[in-house]
C-alpha cells in the first residue's frame, strides 16, 4: 500500500478472515496487504535468487492459525503475476488450504497438475484444457504402476513449455506429512534436488519433528520463516485499512494485547467496531464476544470430550498454569492431562511455556479465555470487565487531559430546548400567561381550570383557539421537563405531536416542533441514545420541509443533536456525516440562528475528525469556521469562532507543532480580550489555560506558571461559573508545574486556593479535587513528609471510584508518579490491596508493583502485558524526574 493510501481516511474494506485471495483480484490482495511487508520481501528475495540457480531454495512459513500465512501466500502469488522479472520466470500454483486428497506422491503430482491447469486457464486456454484432459485420464488410471511418474513428467513438461518455474504453494504441510505414506517425503525430495523447475512455498502451523530429524527427508530442505504476532505499528496499519479509521499506536495497543497480534482476530474486532471510538469498543467487548459465539463455540465442539475438558480448565484458569493445576481444575489425573495437553498443542489450541517440570500452559488464542469467562457466570465476567475498563482508561488517557479538553465536550452540549422554549414564550401571544397558569395547575392538586376556558373560545380565530388548546399541554410538558420528571413529560409532548402534528399554522407548528425535539432531548439526557436518534429522525422527517423560519431552526438543531447522540454511541463516522448534512443543507441561509447552528456543526465536525484520527481535516474544519464567520458581530457566533480557534490550538499542540499552537491561542487572546461577553471572556481564559499547558508540555515550566497566574489575576474575581472553571483549572495546572520547579510549599498553597474555590462552587468538580490531592501527595513526599503523603493516599483510595473514568485515570497516573519519585512500592501496594473489591479493578497496576518488588507474578498474559507497559511508564517518568 502506498504511503498516500496509508495516511488517507480510507473507506473501510472487507478483508477476509478466512481464505484470503480466493475470488479476489490481485489488485485487491495487493491493496489490502498492509502488514508482513518484511516477510514478503524475504520470500520474494528467495524466489529471485532461484531464477537462474540449478539448486532452488524452498521456503516454509510457520505460524499458528490466524497469523496471516494464507494472506502472505496470496500476496506472493499476486507479486509473481505482477512483477515483470518474476512473472517471466515463475508461475504460482496454489493448492487448497487443506490437501485432503493427497495420500502418496501420485496424488501430489495429480493435484499439482490440476491446480496448474486452473492457474493458466486465462493466459493459455489450450494448454489448460490439455492438462485438464490429461489429469482426467490419469485420475482414472489409479491402479496404473507408473501413474506418479507420468503425472510428474506432465507437470515438468508443462513447465518447460511455459518457460517458467512452478512455485507450488502448499498449506498445512504438517497435516499433509501426517497423511501421506512413508515414501512420500523421500520421493518429493529426490525430485526437488534434480528438477529446478519446482519450488516449494509451504506453510505449517507448527514446527513438526520431521524438520529437525536428520533421518527425515525434510531435514534442512526449507528456509524457515516464522510469522510472529503483529507488533503495535502493524496492528495500527491493519486497523486503518479494515475500519477506515486512523488510530494512534497507544490506542491500538489494548486491541493488540487482547488479540495477541492475530490478524484474523483483529479483523473480527475491527468489523465489529463499526467506527466506534476505541474506548467505546473496549466497553462493548462483551457484545463482540456475543456476536461471535458460534466462532468460539465451533472450536470447542470440534474437540473430543476429554480434550474439551482439559482445554476448558486451561482457559478458565486464565494464566499460564502447570499440568497439576490444570488437572485439579479439570478433576482428572495428571498423567492423562499431560497427554491431552500434548494433543491440544498439536491442535494449536494450547501453547506451552518453558520446559520440564516448570512447563506452563495457556490458551493459544487469547480471546477464548475472555469468551469463557464472560459466558460462564456473572462474577467471572466482572473480572474480565475490570481488566477491559482498566485498559480502556489506561490506553486513552493523557496527562492533564481533563484540564485541556473539558470545554471541547461542553461545546457539543446545546441548551436547545431551554432557549427554544423561552423564545417561544416571548414570541407567541398568550403563551407566557398559559405557561404560568400551567405551573400553578401542575403545582396545585385538583382538576385543571384550563378546560373551563373552552366555552370562551368561540369568539377567537382558529389560530387563537388552537394556541389555547395546545399551550396548556405544552407548558405542562415544559414544566415537567425542567423539574426533571422526564418520564412524565414524554407522554405530554407525544400527545402534542400526535394531536397537533398535521396543523401548519406557524405559531402552533413551532410548539409541536419544540415538543418533538424535547422527546429526543429527554432520551439524550437519560443516556438512551438510540431512542434519541429515532426520535430526532421523526422530528426531521415531520418538519424537514417546513418553510416556517423558527421550525427550520428547530430542524437544524435537531440534526446537530442527532449527531451528538451518534457520537455518544461511538459511531463517529455517522455523527460526522450528520454534521456535514447540516452544513450542506443550511450553509447558504442568512438567518442568524441558522448561521450559528452551521458554525456549531463545523466546530463539532472538527472534533469528530480528531477522534477519527483525521488531524489535518480537523484543523481545516476550524479554519472554515473562522473564514466563514470570523467577521460576524453576533456574540453567539463569535463564541463558536473563538472555540474553533481554541480547538485548533489544542490540535496543533497534540501534533507537536507547539509554536503554531501558541500563535493560534495568542490570536484568540488578542482578538477577544476587549469583549464584554461572558462567553467570549471564557474563551479567552481557556486560550490562556491552553497556552500555559502547551508551555508546560514543552518543559517551559516558569512560562507556564506565569501564564496560569495571569488567568487568576485577570479572572479570579469574575463570578460567572463558566469563567471560574478555567480559573480553578489554571490553579490546578499551576500547582502541577510548581512541583517541577521544586516549589513545593507554593504548590500546596495553590492547591489550597483551588480547593477553596471548588468548595464555593455548586458542583462537586471531583476531577479537579482529585488532581489537587495527588499534587499534595507529590509535594509532601518531596518535602520528606512521608507519613502525611501516605495518609493522604489512603484517603484518596477510600474515595476512589473505579466506575468513574476520571477517578481511574488519576489513580493510574498518580501511582505511576508516586513510584517514579521514589515512594515505596510496598507502601502503595499495601493500600491498594486493602480493599479487595477495588483491588480487582486495578489488577495490572498491582501486578506491576509486585514485579518491581521482585515478586513472582502469575497472571493472565493480557494483564502481564499491561503491567509491562505500566512499568515502562514508570521508567520514563523516573528519567524525567
Amino acid at each position: 500500500m502506498s504511503e498516500e493510501t496509508a495516511k488517507s481516511p480510507a473507506q473501510a474494506r472487507t478483508i477476509r478472515k478466512f481464505n484470503p485471495g480466493t475470488f479476489q483480484s490481485d489488485e485487491e490482495v495487493i491493496r489490502q496487504f498492509v502488514v508482513r511487508q518484511p516477510e514478503l520481501g524475504i520470500v520474494t528475495d528467495v524466489l529471485r535468487g532461484n531464477i537462474e540457480t540449478p539448486a532452488c531454495q524452498h521456503v516454509l512459513l510457520i505460524a499458528p492459525r490466524g497469523r496471516g500465512k494464507t494472506m502472505l501466500l496470496a500476496r506472493v502469488a499476486a507479486e509473481l503475476r505482477a512483477d515483470n522479472e518474476l512473472s517471466r520466470s515463475m508461475l504460482p500454483v496454489r493448492f487448497m488450504e487443506e490437501s485432503h486428497e493427497v495420500f502418496d506422491i501420485a496424488d501430489f503430482w495429480l493435484e499439482t497438475l490440476f491446480y496448474l491447469s486452473k492457474e493458466i486457464a486465462r493466459t493459455d486456454q489450450d494448454l489448460s484444457r490439455e492438462l485438464l484432459a490429461t489429469h482426467a485420464d490419469l485420475a482414472g488410471q489409479w491402479r496404473g504402476e507408473f501413474l506418479a511418474e507420468r503425472a510428474k513428467v506432465t507437470v515438468l513438461d508443462a513447465s518447460d513449455r511455459l518457460g517458467r518455474k512452478l512455485v507450488l504453494m502448499i498449506e498445512n504441510m504438517q497435516t499433509l506429512c501426517d497423511a501421506v505414506d512413508d515414501n512420500f517425503g523421500w520421493q518429493l525430495r529426490e525430485t526437488l534436488q534434480t528438477e529446478p523447475q519446482i519450488i516449494l512455498l509451504c506453510t505449517a502451523t507448527k514446527r513438526f519433528e520431521r524438520l529437525d530429524d536428520v533421518r527425515e527427508p525434510f531435514f534442512e530442505l526449507f528456509r524457515i520463516l516464522d510469522l510472529n504476532p503483529l507488533d503495535t505499528e502493524a496492528c495500527q496499519r491493519l486497523w486503518q485499512v479494515i475500519s477506515g479509521d486512523g488510530v494512534s499506536e497507544r490506542r491500538i495497543r489494548p486491541l493488540q494485547i487482547l488479540t495477541g497480534g492475530s490478524p484474523r482476530l483483529l479483523v473480527i474486532v475491527a468489523e465489529f467496531a463499526g467506527h466506534r471510538s476505541l474506548r467505546k469498543l473496549m466497553e462493548e467487548l462483551v457484545g463482540l464476544v456475543d456476536d461471535h459465539t458460534e466462532y468460539f463455540r465451533s472450536h470447542l465442539e470440534a474437540l473430543a470430550q476429554t480434550e474439551r475438558r482439559v482445554y476448558l480448565a486451561t482457559i478458565d484458569l486464565w494464566q499460564p498454569s502447570s499440568t497439576s493445576e490444570i488437572a485439579a481444575r479439570a478433576r482428572m489425573d495428571v498423567r492423562s492431562v499431560s497427554s491431552l495437553l500434548g494433543r491440544l498443542i498439536d491442535r494449536e489450541m494450547v501453547m506451552g511455556h518453558g520446559t520440564g517440570r516448570k512447563r506452563l500452559y495457556s490458551a493459544a488464542e487469547r480471546l477464548y479465555s475472555i469468551y469463557y469467562k464472560i459466558r460462564r457466570e456473572q462474577g467471572e465476567a466482572a473480572i474480565v470487565q475490570y481488566l477491559i475498563r482498566f485498559m480502556a482508561v489506561f490506553y486513552t488517557k493523557q496527562e492533564l487531559a481533563t484540564l485541556a479538553e473539558g470545554f471541547r465536550t461542553e461545546a457539543i452540549e446545546f441548551p436547545v430546548i431551554r432557549e427554544g422554549l423561552d423564545k417561544a414564550r416571548t414570541e407567541i401571544p398568550h403563551l407566557d400567561y398559559l405557561y404560568n397558569k400551567a405551573i400553578s395547575t401542575v403545582a396545585e392538586p385538583g382538576p385543571s381550570n384550563l378546560a373551563s376556558q373552552d366555552s370562551s373560545l368561540s369568539g377567537l380565530s382558529q389560530r387563537q383557539q388552537l394556541l389555547f388548546r395546545v399551550s396548556p399541554k405544552w407548558a405542562e410538558g415544559n414544566l415537567l421537563y425542567h423539574l426533571g420528571k422526564f418520564d412524565d413529560a414524554i407522554p405530554i409532548y407525544a400527545s402534542i405531536v400526535e394531536e397537533f402534528g398535521s396543523i401548519k399554522i406557524p405559531d402552533v407548528e413551532i410548539l409541536v416542533a419544540l415538543a418533538s425535539i424535547a422527546i429526543g432531548h429527554i432520551y439524550d439526557r437519560k443516556g438512551e441514545y438510540e431512542a434519541a436518534i429515532a426520535s430526532y429522525d421523526e422530528t426531521i422527517k415531520q418538519f424537514g420541509d417546513s418553510t416556517e423560519p423558527r421550525v427550520r431552526v428547530c430542524v437544524a438543531t435537531t440534526m446537530l443533536n442527532k449527531s451528538r447522540s451518534e457520537g455518544n454511541l461511538g459511531d463517529q463516522n455517522a455523527a460526522l456525516a450528520t454534521t456535514e448534512a447540516v452544513v450542506s443543507r443550511y450553509v447558504n441561509i442568512a438567518d442568524p440562528h441558522i448561521r450559528k447552528v452551521v458554525a456549531e456543526a463545523l466546530l463539532n465536525g472538527g472534533m469528530l475528525k480528531r477522534e477519527l484520527g483525521r488531524n489535518e481535516e480537523e484543523i481545516t474544519s476550524y479554519d472554515e469556521v473562522v473564514n466563514r464567520y470570523g467577521k460576524d458581530s453576533e456574540d453567539g457566533i463569535m463564541t463558536v469562532v473563538a472555540e474553533a480557534m481554541n480547538n485548533k490550538g489544542v490540535s496543533q499542540n497534540k501534533s507537536g507543532d507547539f509554536e503554531a499552537a501558541v500563535d493560534t491561542l495568542d490570536s484568540v487572546i488578542e482578538r477577544f480580550s476587549d469583549s464584554t461577553s461572558t462567553e467570549l471572556q471564557s474563551s479567552v481564559a481557556r486560550a490562556l489555560l491552553n497556552k500555559g499547558l502547551v508551555r508546560g508540555e514543552q518543559g517551559q515550566y516558569t512560562e507556564a506558571v506565569t501564564t496560569f497566574k495571569s488567568i487568576v489575576k485577570r479572572f479570579g474575581k469574575v463570578e460567572r461559573k463558566v469563567v471560574q472553571t478555567h480559573v480553578v483549572r489554571a490553579l490546578v495546572a499551576m500547582a502541577y508545574y510548581l512541583i517541577d520547579l521544586k516549589k513545593y510549599d507554593e504548590a500546596l498553597l495553590t492547591c489550597d486556593d483551588a480547593d477553596r474555590r471548588l468548595k464555593d462552587e455548586e458542583s462537586k468538580n471531583t476531577t479537579e479535587k482529585t488532581i489537587t490531592s495527588w499534587i499534595r501527595i507529590k509535594s509532601l513526599y518531596h518535602k520528606s513528609d512521608v507519613d502525611a503523603s501516605s495518609t493522604l493516599f489512603k484517603s484518596i483510595y477510600n474515595e476512589f471510584d473505579p466506575e468513574n473514568d476520571d477517578s481511574m485515570v488519576m489513580m493510574q497516573s498518580g501511582v505511576v508518579s508516586m513510584v517514579a519519585v521514589g515512594t515505596s512500592e510496598r507502601t502503595i501496594l499495601d493500600v491498594l490491596v486493602s480493599d479487595e473489591q477495588k483491588a480487582k479493578t486495578l489488577t495490572p497496576l498491582i501486578a506491576a508493583l509486585r514485579i518491581r518488588l521482585g515478586e513472582k507474578v502469575r497472571a493472565p498474559v493480557e494483564v502481564m502485558e499491561v503491567a509491562r507497559d505500566i512499568l515502562r511508564e514508570i521508567d520514563e517518568e523516573s528519567v524525567k524526574k
